[in-house]
């Protein structure tokens, strides 16, 4: 595999790899990442091909996964937080 792009769109780091046949695009926020893969085939075949999907619906879209992650990653870590067995003094 190896990085044929990389580049910052707003929040995110877009990072677009080749191997094979196919393309895998991970995008990069925070402690959070997505990866989407296309083979190659009729309607991808090259790297600007990839860059064509990557419009801003797509990016909106992925921000609104990433909202979703945050919140879940965040729910979990709330939940491994041991309880105190102290009141609450303020």
């Amino acid at each position: 595999m190896r990085i044929i792009e990389q580049y910052k769109h707003g929040p995110f780091k877009v990072t677009i790899f080749r191997m094979d046949n196919k393309f895998s695009v991970k995008l990069e926020q925070d402690l959070l990442e997505q990866t989407y893969k296309f083979r190659e085939g009729h309607q991808i075949e090259s790297l600007e091909d990839v860059q064509r999907l990557l419009d801003e619906g797509f990016f909106a879209m992925a921000q609104a996964v990433f909202s979703q992650m945050q919140q879940l990653r965040q729910k979990a870590l709330d939940a491994s937080r041991p309880e105190d067995d102290f009141p609450l003094i303020l």
